[in-house]
């Protein structure tokens, strides 16, 4: 009896020995070697933590922090994990990424939005904007101000050309509505490729486009001019010119980023001309953006040139 008693003892042992070496093995990669990789955990109430990643599994990751603790995350609270960079760190304080890479004030950078990510954007709380990663490289939004027209759209579709160096070609297109009497018909858009050098904390990005309008118009033609008599001829005006942008953006504090941004439209008309942008500062409170930049206009019509500032005002919710 004694024997079969300690035959059991041996067993018991032997069997949690066994998982204990296959809780540590599914732990450790095939090579035996130990990730040493410090990773951000964002969870969905915008804490972060920061350590190594222990174990994964459906319900629950294991981190061991910086101070050595070990802590238990359930993995319905988390948004998102990234490898720590270099990008990471200013004057050795750690710094959470910018939350928007993708865009300057208006312009875009060639950074995708991530799947399953986006923001909602009001500039003077008069027009708003909506972008959403569909897929890591390809994002869909819609715009509109508060009037309701026009209306636009805006897909971009990114690509990586290298490190550190992004492509994107997209474009912005939509109606007049009823600003035109109701002509949805008379639309407008902007197709456009951009090239971003840099990472999500400083780039400079260099863009070119074609933007053009089509305007359904009406004139009355008169045919008898002794009494005033004609009719009226439906035609479409378009016109069209390449659009030029510049983008940039440099983080100089934790929370704050400098950016700015130029738009160059040599040819509206053939007699009128347009630039206008300026620089500006990113606020950031855990995922939320202020913008805040000081825009010049230069208006340029067959010579007689004005020119006037424009403060710029923005708020930007991402989506959790």
């Amino acid at each position: 009896m004694r024997k079969l008693v300690g035959m059991k003892k041996h067993l018991i042992l032997a069997l949690f020995a066994l998982v204990s070496v296959l809780k540590v093995s599914a732990q450790t990669p095939p090579d035996g070697s130990q990730d040493t990789t410090l990773q951000v955990i964002i969870t969905h109430n915008n804490v972060e933590y920061i350590g190594l990643l222990i174990e994964k599994n459906p319900h629950e990751i294991l981190i061991k922090q910086q101070n050595g603790d070990l802590l238990y995350i359930p993995s319905y609270e988390v948004k998102t994990i990234t490898p720590l960079s270099e990008h990471n760190f200013k004057k050795g304080e750690f710094i959470s990424g910018n939350p928007h890479p993708s865009r300057y004030f208006y312009t875009p950078s060639a950074i995708p939005i991530k799947r399953g990510d986006g923001y909602i954007q009001t500039i003077y709380g008069g027009v708003w904007q909506f972008q959403y990663g569909l897929t890591d490289r390809f994002s869909l939004g819609i715009g509109t101000p508060i009037i309701g027209a026009p209306i636009w759209i805006t897909p971009k579709w990114s690509f990586k050309l290298g490190e550190n160096v992004w492509g994107a070609l997209g474009a912005q297109a939509g109606s007049f509505g009823w600003l035109m009497e109701g002509k949805w018909d008379a639309v407008f858009g902007i197709g456009y490729g951009v090239i971003t050098f840099g990472n999500e904390q400083q780039n400079l990005s260099i863009g070119a486009g074609y933007l053009g309008t089509r305007l359904p118009q009406s004139e009355f033609i008169i045919a008898d001019s002794s009494n005033w008599t004609g009719y009226d001829r439906e035609y479409v005006e378009t016109n069209g010119g390449f659009a030029f942008s510049l983008g940039g953006m440099k983080r100089v504090q934790k929370n704050m980023l400098v950016i700015g941004e130029l738009w160059a439209l040599p040819s509206i008309t053939d007699d009128v001309s347009l630039t206008f942008g300026g620089p500006g500062l990113r606020l950031m409170r855990q995922q939320n953006v202020w913008d805040f930049g000081f825009w010049v206009f230069s208006i340029n019509d067959d010579g007689d040139r004005t020119t006037f500032p424009v403060p710029y005002i923005s708020f930007t919710w991402k989506l959790l």
